[in-house]
């Protein structure tokens, strides 16, 4: 599988992957091209990494890269891309990944890939990503997570320490027992700063306030479209874009989260 980051396989995106796709290129760039069986495109105008959601549980992930700009020779890519599928296909026992669209032009190339259901398409990309009903305790969790890793509170050894000098002094009992130097980070606070964007109003809410009802939510730190099909966004965090009501940029600064439904 080809890599587009450290963390994760994605398609045609990262110039280690090219490397080894090079290894499979022969002379010679002529344009390739597999339709989908219905001949209806599904790639379209696409221009950037899409992967769509739909209410059947199949995922379609779409990846678009132009490597004019490096000289790559991507002849061999199809090849390799057809090699990784069936290699997964194998390894799990069924087919959950399908190639059904490709377009390869001199040095750019798209590609859609429809996987059956959205852990494939996770187990697939080696992505650290969630698909589940709404839950806002996971966005709590996920939120005082963070807050603890940016704690800069000083460590200390309590090993040679008086604890009971220190506890009569202020300290928390709890704080000392695992050898820190101040409070920890409350569930009031994560709660707090646990916030989502409403996609219609552009106003803030706390996670614990939305609606559940019908709600499925994405956790996801891949850098992607992600666009809904047959369905609408509903809220998302900090670390995703609005694009239009059906799709959301997730950045890859933080774990993004995308609350939506579908129709």
């Amino acid at each position: 599988m080809l890599l587009k980051s450290k963390s994760k396989k994605k398609l045609i995106s990262l110039v280690m992957a090219l490397t080894m796709v090079v290894s499979f290129a022969g002379c010679g760039k002529n344009k390739k091209e597999v339709k989908p069986a219905n001949g209806v495109s599904i790639i379209g105008d696409i221009s950037e990494d899409t992967v769509k959601l739909s209410p059947n549980g199949i995922v379609t992930e779409i990846s678009c890269q132009d490597y004019s700009t490096d000289g790559t020779d991507i002849s061999g890519l199809k090849d390799y891309i057809d090699k990784e599928v069936k290699d997964y296909n194998e390894k799990v026992g069924s087919t959950k990944i399908t190639l059904v669209e490709y377009v390869e032009d001199d040095s750019s190339a798209k590609v859609a890939l429809q996987y059956t259901d959205f852990e494939a398409y996770a187990d697939f990309n080696k992505l650290d990503t969630e698909l589940c009903s709404y839950d806002s305790q996971k966005i709590v969790d996920m939120v005082e997570a963070e807050l603890k890793a940016e704690d800069t509170t000083p460590q200390i050894d309590t090993s040679n320490v008086n604890i009971e000098e220190l506890q009569e002094a202020g300290y928390d009992i709890e704080d000392l027992e695992n050898g820190v130097l101040g409070g920890d980070v409350s569930d009031a606070s994560a709660t707090d700063a646990a916030t989502l964007t409403d996609a219609v109003s552009n106003n803030i809410v706390n996670a614990t306030d939305v609606d559940p009802t019908n709600c499925m939510m994405l956790i996801t730190s891949d850098s992607v479209n992600y666009s809904i099909n047959s369905g609408r966004v509903l809220y998302y965090n900090s670390n995703a874009v609005y694009v239009n009501e059906n799709t959301v940029l997730s950045t890859g600064q933080g774990k993004a989260v995308i609350v939506f439904t579908f129709n």
